[in-house]
């Protein structure tokens, strides 16, 4: 659970940085495809972009404190 604590500043920005640079190259190789092979960049990304998603919101609720 949350604890207010800021240390987990360094891994929400880390994570939400990695996370935002995979959907960047996600989108810039869809661009240079074709239709469905830029549906399947597109959603292959997105699958990828999920993971470091997943630890952002980890590292954002240890940000809160425990009473919200």
């Amino acid at each position: 659970m949350g604890t207010g604590g800021l240390s987990a500043w360094w891994g929400t920005t880390g994570w939400a940085l990695l996370a935002l640079a995979g959907w960047a190259a996600t989108r810039l190789t869809a661009r240079h495809r074709h239709r469905y092979g830029q549906a399947l960049v597109i959603t292959l990304g997105a699958l990828a972009c999920l993971v470091p998603l997943w630890f952002t919101f980890e590292n954002l609720v240890r940000l809160l404190p425990a009473n919200i």
